[in-house]
């Protein structure tokens, strides 16, 4: 069965807007790898102090080992902001490019009676289109009715399947005379 075009236009939709931000997820990425070896300055400036100042008793090569931590700490610490604001931009130009489809999807809960919508408010039918005819499971005929079936379709979903494509090839045979 292809898939509905509905369908396919909400994913590309989304590829899109995933493809449109990823410089910047690149940049991110390259911001993270030197955050995390800069994270590494601790524990080498304990080994270097145990290996160079204790055995020394240097206090100039432990206030420039204190410096030169102290900066690189810093340099992590714009790094990681640096980090944060591309990805809050990233954010921010997803949400943007997606915020008519989530405002959409954030409508019309009553599927198949739409009068509680109107209860509370949530009906939402723009006026450059109709709505569906069809609403559900309509490529599956032998999709089960009843409560207790529908909560075990997960489990049956293979003999659903095969017994509706079975179904359907039976009726396409009849239309054309042959069976």
């Amino acid at each position: 069965m292809p898939p509905l075009p509905l369908q396919n236009s909400k994913i590309d939709e989304l590829t899109d807007a995933r493809r449109a931000g990823s410089t910047l997820v690149l940049v991110a990425f390259l911001f993270s790898i030197f955050v995390n070896l800069l994270m590494l300055s601790g524990p080498l400036f304990m080994l270097q102090v145990y290996d160079r100042v204790l055995g020394s008793r240097s206090e100039e090569t432990l206030a420039a080992l204190f410096l030169l931590v102290g900066a690189l700490y810093l340099l992590m610490a714009a790094l990681d902001y640096a980090r944060g604001r591309v990805m809050a931009r990233y954010g921010a130009g997803f949400q943007s490019a997606l915020d008519a489809t989530v405002f959409e999807a954030n409508h019309n809960y009553g599927q198949t009676v739409s009068v509680w919508d109107w209860v509370f408010g949530t009906r939402y039918l723009p006026k450059d289109r109709e709505p569906p005819e069809e609403i559900g499971i309509a490529d599956l005929p032998t999709f089960p009715m009843t409560w207790w079936a529908q909560i075990l379709s997960p489990f049956r979903w293979r003999r659903i399947k095969q017994t509706s494509e079975a179904l359907d090839g039976n009726e396409g045979n009849a239309l054309h005379g042959t069976r």
